[in-house]
């Protein structure tokens, strides 16, 4: 089916997601930026593929889904919980819904650990510096 085919041409982005794997161990430089790092690629990239299957789904049966952008605002969306004005008809989409607020919730707070570490070691270097 044109479906199967249309999944079947985003195999060569397997070799694009080891490269991106290589890119973010070169760019996490100790443990609390790599763990970043990891949580936002994988972000980014669960909200892409999610983007892709709902598109590929969607678009025939959904009205307000007419270009691929209109199914990377949804996942976005979705992503960040605030939802939009699109929303889905089939089964899979529903489900990738959930799936994506889930994943805004789990990793949105990773953010806040992330900048709350980077202030506390600030802080602990300026506090060393007052010292006489």
């Amino acid at each position: 089916s044109s479906e199967t085919y249309y999944f079947l041409r985003f195999i060569p982005l397997v070799r694009s997601g080891y490269a991106l794997a290589i890119v973010v161990g070169w760019l996490s430089y100790n443990k609390i930026s790599s763990l970043f790092i990891s949580y936002v690629t994988m972000l980014m990239a669960t909200v892409y593929f999610s983007s892709l299957i709902y598109f590929v789904l969607e678009h025939a049966v959904n009205p307000m889904v007419t270009r691929y952008t209109d199914a990377l605002w949804w996942a976005f969306m979705d992503v960040t919980t605030v939802g939009s004005n699109i929303y889905a008809v089939t089964v899979t989409g529903k489900i990738l819904s959930v799936v994506l607020a889930a994943l805004g919730m789990m990793m949105f707070p990773i953010f806040t650990v992330y900048v709350t570490s980077l202030l506390q070691k600030f802080n602990a270097q300026d506090k060393e510096t007052q010292k006489p």
